[in-house]
């Protein structure tokens, strides 16, 4: 149930900074110019003496070109990468940009802004509600009654 908490809490903390993001966040359409491939992450196994290695699926990432509002031509990769070729070269696309910091943009999509603090946030309460009905089964399993 900690656990879960401390998730939650992060979760939390993650979708307020994203919140915040979003809200002062400059507006512009941009164009994919690549989509840029990255190795999977290699996972070594060792049964029986027999050594395995594993190469999970690369993940995709798009390289964005945008206008900031002064005018400045901006290259950006995506932060957010897929196992799945979600965008296109040549797409355009909305994107949302940092007016302090314009590297700091990503394109305005669900993926891409809410999906990973809404899936931690998720994940945070799913465990603090298999912790509770745990210590629940534990005080009816022990004769227990719950106040």
């Amino acid at each position: 149930m900690l656990m879960g908490g401390m998730i939650f809490l992060i979760g939390l903390i993650w979708l307020g900074v994203t919140v915040k993001f979003v809200r002062h966040a400059n507006r512009t359409m941009g164009m994919i110019t690549e989509i840029t491939k990255h190795a999977g992450m290699t996972h070594t196994t060792t049964r029986n003496g027999v050594v395995t290695h594993r190469e999970s699926q690369p993940v995709y990432r798009p390289i964005i070109r945008f206008y900031d509002r002064e005018g400045n031509l901006r290259d950006v990769m995506e932060s957010v990468g897929t196992s799945w070729k979600q965008w296109e070269a040549n797409q355009a696309v909305p994107i949302l940009y940092a007016p302090e910091d314009p590297s700091n943009a990503c394109i305005d999509s669900f993926v891409s802004v809410w999906m990973f603090p809404l899936v931690t946030v998720g994940m945070g309460a799913l465990f603090v509600m298999i912790g509770k009905m745990s210590k629940r089964m534990d005080l009816v399993h022990e004769g227990g009654t719950e106040i």
